[in-house]
């Protein structure tokens, strides 16, 4: 309905600074390409990695959605909503850029 479409737009405004930014490059696109200069277990490319990225933020929109479906006297807004959909970009990035590195790049990337 219009309250899940509400969520998934505010999700979305939280992290948008984060993804697409007024300077020459942005959060996850620093992210990117310094997971790609590392090594992986498995061969890493760039499509895979922004696919998998895709996925878990569609996941995060979804847990978001659900919340709000759950609590309708207390829906995720404001600062609430912002620090989980930060947060959740900060796992998704974690899981989506180095999952296949080592223990040392994941720190480091962190």
């Amino acid at each position: 309905g219009s309250g899940s479409n509400a969520t998934q737009i505010q999700f979305l405004q939280s992290i948008q600074p984060l993804v697409v930014s007024e300077r020459t490059s942005s959060l996850v696109v620093d992210a990117l390409d310094f997971a790609m200069q590392e090594t992986h277990i498995m061969e890493a490319s760039r499509g895979r990695s922004l696919h998998t990225l895709k996925t878990l933020l569609l996941q995060g929109i979804g847990m978001a959605v659900e919340y709000d479906e759950n609590h309708p006297d207390f829906p995720m807004t404001g600062e609430h909503m912002d620090k989980f959909a930060r947060r959740w970009l900060l796992h998704s990035l974690m899981w989506s850029f180095v999952s296949g590195a080592s223990w040392d790049v994941r720190k480091k990337f962190g």
